[in-house]
C-alpha cells in the first residue's frame, strides 16, 4: 500500500521534510480538483455551458498542470499554478452569478486557508486581497450592499485572521521542533568528539568506553545507566565491556554476559541487528530483569555496526516510561555507528600495538644475537691476527720516509698509534693523524701520518684516510685468510700423505714405526714415543709396549 501511495504522489526531487509536505499538499489537491470539478459540473449544476463550463476546465486544467510540475521538482510553480487556477475559477463563478454562488464563502476559506499552507503570508495575502476585490466588483455590477456582500466580506476576513494565526502557530512549532533538532545534533557532535578524542588518549579501550557513556547519561537525562556488550569470537556469547557507576563496575566484576537471540534487549538486539526496546509492565516484555538494576522501567538496545558487521550494542535503561519516538531512534543509532567506529578504531590499534610489541621483541632478540655473532666475530678474527702475528714475526709494520723514499723496519709504537689502536678513534695531534686499521670491527693495527705544517686537515680528508685504513685491512684480512688456507691445503696434504703410507703397512709394528717416522718429518720432532695400551694393563701379559725411537 505506501508503495502504491509512494508511486502516486512521488516527493523523491525534494531533500527537505517541508518541501515534501507541501509538495505531497499540491499533488494531492491536484488530483482532487478533478473530481470535484465534475461532480460540481454533473450533479449540481443543471446548465453546464458558458462561464461555469470554462472556470471548470480552468480548475481541472490547473490542478492537472500543479500535479505533474510538483512531481517534477518545481514546487514554486506548481504551488502558485494550483492557487491561481482555484481564484480564476472562483472568481468567474462568483462573478457570473454572485448571489447564486451560496457556498462561495466557503470556497473562499478554504482557498485562503491553502495559500497559507502552502506559500506562507504571502500567498495568503494574496488569496485575501483577489477574494476582497472579486467580493467589491460583484457587489458594484449588483447595485447595492447585498447581504451576500456582508457574509462573505466576513468570511474572507475571518478566514484570513485564523489562517494568519494557524501559519504563526506553525512556524513557532517548527522553529521549537527545529530547536530540539538542532540540540540534539549539538548533543551527538559533542559526545562524538568525545568519543574520537579519547581514541588519541593512553586510555583503555574499558576505560575510554565508560566516559563515552557517562557522557550519554549526562546529555539524556531520561537515562540512568548506559552499557556496551560486545560480540565475542564465538559469535554467540555478547560480554559486557564498559558499564557507568559501582553498579557498572560489579556487573563488569561477575563477567556479565548474555547468549545473542536469547530473550531479552540485549539478545534480541543482537539477533534481529536492529534498535529493540520493552517496558517492564508490558504483556510478553523481553526485558530481563536484573538484581542490580531493579527501577529499569525502560530498555533500549541499539546495534554496533561497522559497515555490514554486528560487533555489539549499546544498551541504555530508564526509571521513567519514556515514549521512544523515531527520532530518537535515529539520534541513538547514529550515536551507536560512531560508538562501534570507535570501538573497532580501538581494536585495530590494539592489534597494531600487540604487532609492534612482538616486532620490537624480535629486532631486539635479532640486535642482540647479531651483537652476540659480532663480538664472536671479533674475538675469532683478534685470535686469528694475534695467532698470524705470533707466526710472522717479520711480518709487524713498517717506517716509509718520504723524503729519502725508504723504507725501515717498524720501530716502536708512538703515544698516537697506541692510542688509535687501543681506542679505536682517529687521532689528531698538530701535524699527526693516526688511524686504526679494522678487520669487521676488530682492530688489527693502526697506521700514523705526518703531515707538512702548513697544509690543513678537512673532513674530506680525514674521512679519505679512515677509507684507506679500512681498505688495508680489508686487504691484509684477505691475505691472511689465503694463507691460512694454504697452511691447511698444505696440512691436509701431509695429513694425506701420511695416511697413505699407513695404509701401505701390513703389521702393527710396522705401523708404528712409520707413524712416529711420519710425525718426525712433519713436527721436526728429536724424538717420538708411541705406546698402545693403558697404564692400568701395561703389567699384564696381553699389554703390548713397544717403543720406537727417531
Amino acid at each position: 500500500m505506501n508503495a502504491i501511495w509512494n508511486s502516486i504522489f512521488d516527493v523523491s526531487p525534494y531533500s527537505t521534510i517541508t518541501q515534501r509536505h507541501r509538495a505531497r499538499i499540491v499533488e494531492i489537491f491536484g488530483l482532487l480538483a478533478v473530481p470535484i470539478a465534475l461532480l460540481r459540473i454533473f450533479a449540481i449544476e443543471i446548465d453546464i455551458e458558458g462561464v461555469v463550463l470554462f472556470a471548470t476546465l480552468i480548475l481541472i486544467g490547473g490542478g492537472i498542470a500543479s500535479y505533474f510540475l510538483a512531481r517534477r521538482g518545481s514546487l514554486v510553480w506548481a504551488q502558485w499554478l494550483l492557487i491561481v487556477s482555484l481564484m480564476t475559477t472562483l472568481s468567474l463563478i462568483i462573478l457570473n452569478n454572485f448571489t447564486g454562488a451560496s457556498d462561495m464563502p466557503l470556497v473562499m476559506g478554504l482557498a485562503i486557508a491553502m495559500s497559507g499552507l502552502l506559500l506562507q503570508e504571502r500567498g495568503m495575502i494574496v488569496t485575501a486581497v483577489w477574494s476582497l476585490v472579486i467580493l467589491v466588483i460583484a457587489t458594484l455590477a449588483q447595485g447595492d450592499l447585498t447581504t451576500d456582500f456582508i457574509t462573505g466580506l466576513m468570511s474572507v476576513t475571518s478566514y484570513t485572521v485564523l489562517t494568519y494565526l494557524w501559519v504563526q502557530y506553525a512556524r513557532v512549532s517548527q522553529q521549537a521542533g527545529y530547536s530540539e533538532e538542532v540540540e540534539a545534533r549539538f548533543k551527538l557532535a559533542d559526545i562524538t568528539t568525545q568519543i574520537v578524542r579519547s581514541i588519541t588518549t593512553k586510555q583503555t579501550m574499558q576505560e575510554a568506553l565508560t566516559t563515552a557513556l557517562e557522557l550519554i547519561v549526562k546529555a539524556y537525562d531520561d537515562y540512568y545507566h548506559a552499557q556496551v556488550f560486545l560480540l565475542q569470537p564465538d559469535e554467540v556469547t555478547t560480554s559486557l565491556v564498559a558499564s557507568t557507576g559501582d553498579v557498572g563496575k560489579r556487573l563488569l566484576a561477575r563477567n556479565h554476559s548474555l547468549a545473542a537471540g536469547s530473550v531479552s534487549i540485549v539478545g534480541q538486539t543482537m539477533l534481529h541487528a536492529r534498535p529493540q526496546f520493552s517496558y517492564v509492565d508490558e504483556v510478553n516484555s523481553i526485558l530481563r530483569p536484573n538484581d542490580l538494576l531493579p527501577q529499569t522501567v525502560l530498555e533500549l538496545g541499539i546495534p554496533l555496526r561497522v559497515g555490514d558487521e554486528l560487533i555489539g550494542m549499546l544498551d541504555l535503561q530508564s526509571k521513567k516510561h519514556v515514549v521512544i519516538k523515531d527520532r530518537d531512534l535515529a539520534i541513538f543509532q547514529s550515536l551507536a555507528d560512531n560508538l562501534a567506529l570507535a570501538i573497532n578504531n580501538w581494536q585495530q590499534l590494539e592489534t597494531v600495538q600487540e604487532q609492534i610489541e612482538e616486532k620490537e621483541l624480535l629486532a631486539e632478540q635479532t640486535r642482540s644475537a647479531l651483537r652476540e655473532v659480532e663480538r664472536l666475530n671479533k674475538r675469532i678474527i683478534g685470535r686469528a691476527w694475534s695467532e698470524y702475528l705470533d707466526q710472522a714475526r717479520d711480518v709487524q709494520g713498517l717506517d716509509y720516509d718520504a723524503e729519502t723514499e725508504a723504507t725501515l723496519p717498524a720501530s716502536s709504537w708512538t703515544v698516537s698509534l697506541a692510542e688509535a689502536a687501543q681506542n679505536n678513534t682517529i687521532v689528531h695531534n698538530e701535524n699527526t693523524i693516526a688511524v686504526p686499521l679494522l678487520v669487521r670491527g676488530q682492530v688489527i693495527g693502526a697506521m700514523e701520518f705526518e703531515i707538512a705544517g702548513d697544509y690543513s686537515i678537512t673532513p674530506e680528508d680525514l674521512e679519505l684516510i679512515q677509507e684507506i685504513g679500512q681498505g688495508f685491512g680489508l686487504a691484509a684480512e684477505n691475505v691472511r685468510l689465503l694463507e691460512d688456507s694454504q697452511r691447511g691445503a698444505q696440512r691436509q696434504t701431509v695429513i694425506n700423505e701420511i695416511g697413505t703410507r699407513l695404509q701401505g703397512k701390513t703389521n702393527v709394528e710396522a705401523i708404528l714405526a712409520e707413524t712416529a717416522h711420519s710425525l718426525y718429518e712433519a713436527m721436526r720432532a728429536k724424538r717420538v714415543t708411541v705406546r698402545l695400551g693403558t697404564p692400568d694393563n701395561a703389567d699384564t701379559p696381553s699389554a703390548v709396549q713397544p717403543e720406537v725411537a727417531q
